[in-house]
């Protein structure tokens, strides 16, 4: 993650057919693992960001994201755990979640633009 400062990673970027993914948001100063993660509830306010991915190389998009969400998920040891999540933390968990679903950023954007 470092490497390519990426903020998040999930387990089909890696060829893995895996309900995983590890987060490293801006707002987080250690990366964390969720298995079996899933949103509970979403904000309604939408909040437009540039993102980019490793899975789409040299682009960016603009993206509208719920501000907050509730989450639930697993650690790598079974814990379940769960949270509201706000800001960078909560857009890197939509984000990686839909890596979960098959969805990439790219089907979400109101613009884009080359690095």
């Amino acid at each position: 993650l470092q490497r390519d400062n990426a903020r998040g990673l999930a387990a089909p970027q890696l060829g893995e057919s895996l309900q995983v993914m590890l987060i490293h948001s801006e707002d987080c100063t250690t990366p964390w693992l969720a298995v079996n993660p899933r949103v509970t509830r979403y904000s309604k306010v939408l909040v437009e960001d540039w993102e980019s991915c490793l899975s789409v190389p040299g682009y960016l998009g603009l993206v509208a994201r719920p501000r907050s969400v509730k989450v639930e998920y697993e650690t790598a040891s079974g814990e379940l755990r769960g949270g509201i999540l706000r800001g960078d933390r909560a857009r890197v968990f939509q984000h990686e979640l839909d890596h979960l679903h098959g969805v990439l950023y790219t089907e979400r954007l109101f613009s884009w633009s080359p690095l």
